[in-house]
């Protein structure tokens, strides 16, 4: 699980422990293969949205977050719960289908209401994975848009493939959004981090509900921007402006703003696809929002446009938001709101979900 809540690799998990679970001789070999399908099972249920994962991943490529409707969890998600989208390629769909049919294996009904989440109201669901529970990992979603994030997770430190953030929105499959540094400025290319899986150099990123924050302080023999998926025609509307960048997907909008302005490639294989934030040196804001609370996306922006991050000497950071008022980012990871206290020290392996009420 080093590789926390990687797409590409739970399938690979569930592969050998479907076929522990059916042929294994013995039965205490079987039975704790079963425990293990339904926790990832859960874990999956608890991180996407509407059959896609939506959650910072230990190890990710461009081919598994770009096409995310083709990944196999998303084919899992639609066997299981009816939302998601089959792939073509499949590691553990066919033996998890025989262990549900022929050997008995069930999963909660209760886990349909969770992952594909229809009610008024959120969820968020706090948890933490690897040795010595390294990942501590936050997700928060509600039925329209959904955020998952790695708090604080190893920031201006050299990245492997991780991404730290990742925003998913709507009902269509390629809404998405994921924000890094590039590990290479070749586009499709090999290295690892690669120019859209991992960081070159991971930020300090923290997370509460539907507002993320994240600052990059780069290498200085690293490319020289950062930047954000940003798949236009998977939106409903699109807005532009004072360097700023809005989206709506169905009921879902999206605020992205950086310390400099926000530039659309207009050139390469990502035309109308990344946005980019010259410099090593960047702060990013995301707010998540949806209509029924901002109605159109151009009344939401003019709301959410101000927020700013000013920064303590201890490095605390503090936000005003509209609508939850004063949070403070702390550097040792806490996230202290106006009625709660998030501390990503005592998220456990277990975790903890919570229903947060409209």
């Amino acid at each position: 699980m080093a590789e926390f809540n990687s797409a590409p690799y739970f399938p690979i998990d569930l592969k050998g422990l479907c076929a522990l679970y059916a042929l294994a001789p013995d039965a205490d070999i079987s039975a704790r293969a079963g425990k293990a399908i339904l926790r990832l099972i859960e874990v999956v249920a608890r991180s996407a949205h509407h059959g896609i994962l939506t959650v910072a991943q230990g190890r990710s490529y461009e081919h598994t977050l770009r096409a995310a409707r083709t990944l196999e969890l998303s084919g899992i998600a639609r066997m299981i719960w009816g939302k998601g989208n089959y792939g073509m390629r499949f590691h553990a769909l066919p033996q998890l289908a025989i262990c549900l049919r022929d050997h008995g294996l069930t999963i909660p009904e209760e886990l349909a209401a969770i992952a594909s989440f229809e009610g008024a109201g959120a969820w968020e669901w706090k948890f933490a994975q690897g040795q010595d529970r390294f990942a501590r990992l936050y997700h928060y979603k509600t039925r329209d848009h959904a955020m998952g994030s790695a708090s604080a997770y190893r920031w201006n430190q050299w990245g492997y493939q991780e991404t730290v953030l990742h925003i998913r929105m709507g009902s269509n499959p390629d809404a998405q959004i994921w924000i890094n540094h590039p590990g290479e400025v070749l586009q499709s290319g090999y290295g690892r981090p690669s120019y859209w899986g991992g960081s070159g150099t991971l930020p300090r990123i923290s997370q509460y509900r539907s507002l993320a924050v994240l600052r990059f302080d780069c290498f200085a023999e690293q490319p020289d921007f950062t930047h954000a998926w940003f798949p236009q025609d998977a939106f409903d509307e699109v807005r532009l402006a004072d360097g700023l960048a809005l989206a709506a997907a169905d009921n879902a909008f999206v605020l992205l703003k950086a310390g400099t302005p926000l530039c659309l490639v207009e050139t390469g294989p990502t035309t109308g696809n990344e946005l980019r934030a010259k410099g090593r040196q960047n702060i990013w804001i995301v707010r998540l929002g949806d209509r029924s609370t901002s109605g159109a996306l151009k009344d939401f922006g003019r709301r959410f446009a101000s927020l700013e991050i000013s920064e303590a000497e201890d490095g605390t950071w503090s936000v005003s938001d509209p609508e939850y008022g004063m949070v403070h980012f702390m550097p040792d990871g806490r996230i202290v709101g106006p009625t709660d206290t998030l501390d990503p020290s005592g998220w456990t392996v277990k975790g903890e979900a919570v229903r947060v009420e409209a």
